[in-house]
């Protein structure tokens, strides 16, 4: 597993098939991912006010799969945007971004809101 919330096959899948053979392969796995899942978790923390990294044991059920959801998307933008020489046009390459930031965007409109944060934390 790298980083907190999210693993890179997770990543990779989101980025779609056509994401780059080093990323898959794993040259990339611990440098690359890495640093993009460590970004995330950082974005979304500094975005809701709340450190899910440090208090990781403390977000519900319910919670964590919307953590992960943010984590892997904004990770897999970086997959896709890595190296977009293996998909067949620009605009398949463009077309995953925009589902994976929109998804992205959704789940952080829900962690900016103090409410969605302490649903997150205590299921209430």
């Amino acid at each position: 597993m790298v980083g907190t919330f999210s693993v890179s096959q997770a990543v990779i899948d989101k980025a779609g098939k056509n994401v780059s053979d080093d990323l898959k392969t794993g040259w990339a796995i611990t440098s690359e991912f890495e640093k993009w899942i460590e970004e995330a978790e950082a974005v979304i923390s500094t975005i809701s006010r709340f450190d899910y990294v440090a208090n990781s044991a403390a977000i519900t059920t319910n919670g964590t799969p919307i953590i992960k959801e943010v984590v892997s998307n904004l990770a897999a933008i970086q997959a896709v945007k890595y190296d977009m020489s293996g998909y067949t046009t620009i605009g398949e390459a463009e077309s995953i971004i925009t589902v994976l930031r929109d998804g992205a965007l959704r789940d952080l409109s829900i962690l900016r809101d103090q409410k969605g944060v302490k649903f997150v934390k205590d299921g209430a």
